[in-house]
């Protein structure tokens, strides 16, 4: 009797992703329309974009992938730069006629993965770019944004996606910080944003939703320029419907109510006021979103004197925090978990011939469960050639659950020193 052959089951797409910030270029004749995560538009030139993603579970890498003809050359401006819910904010670098001082410009594109329509849709925002006469024609309009340059620093700019049934609007907005004559006066910054208005995002390329200008001020009047000083912003995460955080990783958060009117800052200092600057602070530092987008926690790896038997420099402390309201409606941060470098080592799957004894870098709260916790390790040990590792972490378990080498997947996230970029718009790939 013969054995019957099972039809191949398609692959379960994860409820969340890690996106590499940049692009996987393909062919266009690789490009399937009817692709479960397939969408195409086009750019402000009128030329042809098409996209899909591929998809890993985590902790793999997943991708997008620009189908371009190969007279397209890849740029560094090529970025995925933000995402919420099922939305998806990418950039890519075109040439554009009458630009000042040189062709380039960048046309920002809102991919979502749930649409009133069959599929994913892939929509070309305004351009936020301008050209020399327009910036000649705004010359004398002092609320104009034209002569100004927005848009370019990535970890400046965040989106808003609306909760699904709410006609997919969505807000994409930067947060600039101007120094001040007056340091003691409350805190402004210009915000620089795009609302949409309509239940169809494609009427924001065609004139209906445009970028505007304004200024978001302190909530009550308690944040000050002084607060700012030599502020940086490292990451941007939505909260709620109605929140974009800006955070420097070396000060605290700024939430602003970017949909608002009158957009207001609310500032909330993050516990580093016992750590010492870091440079490069995104390797030890992260402000995630997890629960389902209900819950902000902020991981912190702090170096410690050397303990014994270790290599100079190796001491560490994991500590995991928890954003809180307390009964006044202020928010705090309450700590949940500290992990010494001898608690990690001694846990239950950590192999001390496999993985290297270095320090965590990269920490990454599940954007599902709060208690499973990513990071990344470099260096060698005794049994492997692998040099960078990503961990995961069962944090109420004590466990570790996996330790994967790079090479099994690979991310140029980490090459480039961004980190991991978590994203749940497979949650809503239909």
């Amino acid at each position: 009797m013969m054995n019957e052959i099972q039809p191949a089951q398609p692959m379960a797409i994860p409820s969340w992703v890690m996106l590499d910030q940049r692009f996987l270029y393909k062919d266009p004749i690789s490009f399937r329309a009817d692709g479960e995560t397939s969408a195409e538009t086009h750019d402000t030139n009128g030329q042809p974009v098409r996209v899909s993603f591929d998809i890993q579970s985590p902790p793999g890498s997943s991708r997008l992938c620009l189908h371009s003809p190969a007279e397209r050359e890849s740029s560094f401006l090529d970025f995925v730069v933000a995402a919420h819910r099922d939305a998806v904010l990418f950039r890519i670098e075109v040439d554009y006629d009458g630009r000042p001082f040189d062709r380039r410009g960048m046309d920002y594109f809102i991919y979502r993965a749930h649409s009133s329509s069959s599929g994913p849709k892939l929509t070309l925002l305004p351009r936020c770019y301008s050209t020399s006469d327009e910036i000649f024609e705004a010359a004398h309009d002092d609320a104009s944004w034209r002569g100004k340059r927005f848009m370019v620093t990535s970890t400046n700019i965040g989106l808003l996606a609306a909760a699904e049934g709410a006609e997919q609007k969505f807000v994409v907005a930067e947060l600039c910080i101007r120094s001040a004559a007056d340091k003691t006066a409350p805190l402004e910054a210009e915000l620089f944003r795009l609302i949409s208005s309509s239940s169809s995002p494609a009427a924001s390329a065609n004139g209906g939703d445009q970028w505007e200008l304004t200024r978001a001020r302190s909530h009550d009047g308690k944040v000050r320029f002084q607060d700012m000083v030599s502020w940086e912003s490292h990451r941007v995460v939505p909260f709620t419907s109605s929140y974009l955080c800006w955070a420097d990783y070396n000060k605290g958060v700024l939430f602003c109510d970017v949909s608002s009117k009158n957009p207001h800052l609310e500032y909330l200092p993050l516990p580093v006021d016992d750590m010492p600057r870091e440079d490069f602070p995104m390797f030890s530092r992260a402000l995630c979103l997890t629960n389902k987008g209900r819950t902000i926690k902020f991981v912190t790896v702090s170096k410690t004197p050397s303990c014994p038997n270790c290599n100079p420099g190796l001491g560490f402390t994991i500590s995991v925090h928890t954003m809180e309201w307390t009964n006044h409606h202020a928010k705090r941060w309450v700590v949940d978990v500290k992990i010494t470098e001898k608690t990690l080592w001694a846990m239950k799957g950590y192999d001390l011939d496999q993985l290297p004894c270095s320090v965590p870098q990269h920490p990454l709260v599940s954007m599902d469960d709060p208690h499973i916790l990513y990071f990344v390790l470099t260096g060698t040990s005794a049994l492997s050639d692998e040099t960078v590792w990503i961990v995961t972490l069962d944090i109420a378990r004590k466990t570790i659950l996996s330790c994967d080498g790079i090479k099994a997947f690979p991310s140029d996230n980490f090459l480039n020193g961004f980190g991991f970029f978590p994203s749940d718009f497979t949650n809503y790939t239909s």
